[in-house]
């Protein structure tokens, strides 16, 4: 079995790669050949474990990722491979870097279909990992000419690193008004249990990528965003009427008539790109690990990284 560290996943994941292996996946559990096992969590006073899967049946490959959530918010994250026709276990590898790129690889996937081909302007709403993730995946994916951050508190160290992680103008913007303006791209990447802006305020046309709220209790959109929404994409919506606070709690009362599972969106065979705002609403499952640290587990090999870790 091979043992990779966070620190190799990193070395040998891009995010195009995640892109890809995600995108695959999801085609494949439209067609039936893959199977997502949903979060299960244990929740205790002193802290709560979580674990998502997923099976894909192609690739004759089954893994799990699992995780601990401290009272304080932390996460460690351990992601298990197997091959599913033996049951051998394949690998075992630290998970942080590899949640981190496969959640920014997933936006882009979402948005490789509804947002505006031409975009050209993105704004981060966070200054945390999965901010300069999303920051670096939707810069090779999109041709930028501009990054937008804004924060609470000034972030000129982030904002720095992220120029130089994309090669793309980053400015700190203060003001709403002034922050969406003309915007193609927004990233919402916060530990905000409420709305971070007026959706009233968005240009007619935009596309959304709202990835730091995940239970039902918070939100980082408000019920103007959604209701303005043409479409919102969830990668399971079982899911997401459990822990999608940013729909649960939106007053439009057609909300979820315009929810599209990820799966339906990349089989579909004609994609009407939205002319009005969209929303790809984040919450992770289990497939997403599964098919990224799939291809991590291939390049490895391929490169010789990690340890074997003997019977």
């Amino acid at each position: 079995m091979l043992y990779l560290t966070d620190a190799e996943v990193a070395a040998v994941l891009t995010p195009a790669m995640a892109a890809d292996a995600i995108e695959d996946a999801f085609r494949s559990l439209a067609g039936g050949s893959a199977a997502v096992q949903e979060r299960v969590r244990t929740i205790t006073p002193a802290g709560k474990l979580s674990m998502v899967g997923g099976v894909m049946m192609d690739e004759d490959r089954a893994g799990a990722k699992v995780y601990p959530t401290t009272k304080d918010g932390r996460f460690g994250f351990v992601v298990l491979l197997f091959q599913l026709s033996t049951g051998e276990p394949l690998a075992i590898m630290k998970g942080s870097a590899l949640t981190e790129i496969r959640t920014a690889a997933t936006s882009v996937v979402v948005a490789r279909y509804l947002a505006p081909p031409d975009s050209k302007v993105l704004l981060l709403f966070g200054s945390g990992r999965q901010a300069s993730s999303h920051a670096v995946a939707f810069a090779r994916q999109f041709e930028l000419a501009e990054i937008r951050l804004i924060n609470r508190r000034p972030a000129d160290e982030f904002a720095n690193k992220v120029e130089q992680a994309t090669g793309v103008p980053t400015v700190q913007v203060s003001g709403q008004r002034a922050a969406l303006e003309n915007v193609d791209l927004i990233v919402t990447a916060t530990r905000s249990t409420e709305a971070l802006f007026d959706g009233a305020q968005l240009p007619q046309r935009c596309h959304i990528s709202a990835v730091g709220a995940t239970t039902p209790e918070s939100r980082e959109l408000d019920s103007e965003t959604i209701a303005r929404a043409e479409t919102i994409v969830v990668e399971s919506i079982k899911q997401a009427r459990i822990e999608a606070g940013d729909l649960l709690l939106a007053d439009e009362g057609q909300v979820w008539e315009k929810v599209r599972e990820l799966s339906a969106l990349v089989s579909s065979p004609a994609i009407v790109r939205p002319e009005g705002v969209s929303v790809y609403k984040s919450l992770g499952i289990g497939l997403e690990d599964v098919a990224v640290a799939d291809a991590v587990y291939r390049e490895a090999v391929v490169r010789s990284v990690g340890r074997i870790l003997e019977d």
